[in-house]
């Protein structure tokens, strides 16, 4: 009796850590410091320059790279907590660091016309997200779980290949005001499907 019992209490923690795992987050990024050396820029957390768009009522710390021809995002950039704003509008990179996903305050994110074929599973775990643009990119598909992206309003992804999207982008129905997705091969039929996803949001075919 006393082997059962301790077997069973083997196994009740053992499912008590299966299921803990379930919940923790997908971002594996240890911060290494303040710092991240971008494009030969050094770039620390507590002095990113200040960037303000009246137009989209966006303000705070920020890195715009638009027209810099960088090549390379650097894991580092993880170590840039604190950035809410970050550009990279017509760079030359090809891909995004899954270390993007400790960047928890960041709200807007321009990743525009720069023909990207993938991203990173974990962008979705930028929860506190308001703007994300990709248009003009290479993708085919998106993170399954983009409905993390629970603050998320404008989401552009205009000029892309994209086949579907993923049922998840449902979660985004009350807070999604703005998806534009013109330039897209889809169905009637599949465009109705989306409508009735996304109830509340403007859709730009």
């Amino acid at each position: 009796m006393k082997y059962i019992l301790i077997m069973l209490t083997i196994f009740l923690f053992a499912c008590g850590d299966e299921t803990s795992d379930s919940n923790k987050s997908n971002c594996d990024y240890k911060i290494t410091g303040s710092t991240c050396v971008i494009g030969g820029i050094e770039y620390d957390d507590n002095n990113l320059p200040l960037i303000n768009f009246y137009y989209d009522d966006f303000e705070g710390p920020g890195i715009d790279f638009t027209f810099t021809n960088l090549k390379e995002i650097p894991s580092c950039i993880g170590n840039l907590k604190n950035i809410k704003i970050l550009i990279l509008h017509e760079t030359s990179i090809e891909n995004i660091p899954e270390s993007i996903c400790s960047l928890e305050n960041l709200e807007y994110l321009d990743a525009s016309e720069i023909w990207l074929k993938s991203l990173p599973e974990n962008l979705c775990e930028l929860t506190n997200l308001k703007f994300l643009d990709l248009n003009e990119n290479s993708f085919t598909n998106l993170p399954n779980n983009i409905g993390n992206l629970k603050n998320l309003k404008y989401l552009n992804l205009d000029d892309n290949s994209l086949v579907t999207l993923p049922i998840s982008i449902s979660e985004l129905k009350n807070n999604l005001e703005i998806l534009s997705i013109q330039g897209s091969n889809f169905s009637e039929s599949y465009k109705s499907k989306v409508e009735n996803m996304l109830p509340k949001t403007n859709i730009l075919w």
